[in-house]
């Protein structure tokens, strides 16, 4: 889990680094291991990308990071946005938004407006406070503080909610731990199926009230979902027929190409969207109306490998297990059987899809690569 974001890390760094030129004065960077003092202020937005940064001053602007481990102790006036493959602490102030991927979130300061993010662990203390409320995803959750707007969150694993919310909660994933003192103002909607009626826990109360519910369209998601895994198959096994040798050497389950198709999905499917997200923001000037035909081709790119990403790793799977010994059909069928139940489970759906979208991403973007430099090979010795 921790490589994968410093992956991300690294492929981001790469496509901001590629649009500073354009940014202008306003930026400032470092990296490596930074300290902004309690006396100093960046008197504009702020980019880091390295190992260690503590903010014990302030930022006026946004804090754009791409690190291992970020201590907020000061204030950063705008928002903070980027990644952190270990810990991002906030004991200070963010004046606006938080938009983050990391491994560990651990708030017990304040943030003027919203928390969005993709965290192993949120955890907020008993003085944190939060403007407008948390959307994201986590594997742990633990809510202790006050938090003013919506709450729409999944907690795959654990779910430990307290506190304040001064708006409605709604929570998915595993089961949920109600702990007093908490009050909601609003309602509480709960998808988990598992946990309790919180107004029934001493020291809990609840403005509007408490609906258990089940996630809509149960019997539709289970028609789509086989209805996606025979589709799946058969495009697989019509791709094998069409191209047996192509397919055959691009699944190749070694060390190598599965480092290989795992480090070039993974940076396709970082990449693409930081670059979607500039290009719609406007932050690389100069583009005019090129940006939303751009914008546009991206995003149904990035669809298409999302799309296509498990044709191969159905015939790739089947491989690892079976190691080539049966027949090509029979080890995609198989493959692909055994991986639509993985990815099922409750513990490993998340880790199967990840890794199976990067390494087909990879697979599909190898072959486009290896086909093109074939076409285009020339004879010099003619």
């Amino acid at each position: 889990m921790k490589r994968n974001l410093i992956i991300a890390a690294i492929a981001a760094c790469l496509i901001i680094l590629a649009a500073l030129p354009a940014w202008g004065e306003s930026w400032q960077m470092a990296g490596g291991d930074r300290t902004i003092a309690e006396n100093e202020t960046i008197a504009g937005d702020y980019l880091f990308n390295g190992e260690r940064l503590v903010v014990d001053g302030t930022i006026r602007g946004d804090l754009l990071v791409l690190a291992g481990e970020v201590v907020i102790n000061g204030k950063v006036e705008g928002s903070v946005l980027g990644a952190a493959s270990e810990r991002l602490q906030i004991n200070g102030a963010v004046g606006r938004d938080v938009r983050v991927a990391a491994m560990e979130l651990t708030l017990n300061g304040s943030i003027g407006r919203s928390l969005t993010g993709w965290i192993f662990r949120l955890s907020t203390g008993p003085r944190s406070r939060v403007g407008q409320g948390i959307l994201g995803n986590f594997i742990e959750l633990k809510l202790a503080g006050e938090v003013l707007g919506p709450v729409a969150v999944t907690a795959n694993t654990y779910g430990q909610i307290g506190g304040h919310l001064g708006d409605d909660l709604t929570i998915r994933g595993g089961q949920v731990v109600w702990k007093a003192p908490l009050t909601i103002d609003g309602r509480v909607t709960d998808y988990t199926g598992l946990s309790a009626n919180p107004a029934k826990v001493k020291g809990v109360a609840i403005g509007r009230g408490y609906v258990a519910r089940q996630e809509r369209g149960g019997n539709f998601m289970f028609i789509f979902f086989l209805g996606w895994l025979l589709g799946s198959l058969l495009i697989s096994i019509i791709l094998y027929r069409l191209f047996p040798k192509s397919s055959w050497a691009l699944t190749e389950p070694t060390v190598l190409n599965f480092r290989k198709n795992l480090l070039a999905g993974l940076l396709s499917l970082m990449v693409i969207p930081l670059l979607i997200l500039l290009l719609g923001s406007g932050i690389i000037p100069y583009l005019g109306l090129v940006s939303l035909p751009l914008v546009i081709l991206l995003v149904l790119v990035y669809l298409m490998l999302l799309f296509f990403s498990g044709i191969l790793v159905n015939l790739w799977f089947g491989r690892l297990i079976f190691r080539s010994r049966l027949h090509p059909i029979l080890m995609i069928v198989i493959g692909g059987l055994i991986l639509a139940v993985l990815s099922t489970l409750p513990l490993l759906n998340l880790l199967v899809v990840m890794v199976t979208n990067c390494v087909g991403v990879g697979m599909l973007l190898r072959g486009i690569r290896f086909e093109f430099r074939d076409q285009h090979q020339v004879d010099y010795r003619a």
